[in-house]
């Protein structure tokens, strides 16, 4: 669905902080919103200085644009 994304379940991501980008905005998304909260959550704490969108359920919604 991204190109170039990295799939990083919840219970994963505290140890493996160091593969996000800190150079750019880091999306977040899971299907009910819970998880990507809480995700966003702990990226921003980890990495205060980057931008962090959580798109939460709104996933089920997003329509990639073609190039």
């Amino acid at each position: 669905l991204f190109n170039n994304a990295l799939l990083i379940p919840l219970p994963e991501l505290r140890e493996r902080l160091g593969e996000l980008p800190t150079d750019k905005p880091v999306l977040v998304h899971c299907a009910g919103g819970y998880r990507s909260a809480a995700g966003a959550s702990i990226i921003e704490a980890a990495h205060p200085g980057v931008q962090v969108l959580d798109l939460g359920e709104a996933i089920a919604e997003f329509t990639p644009v073609s190039a």
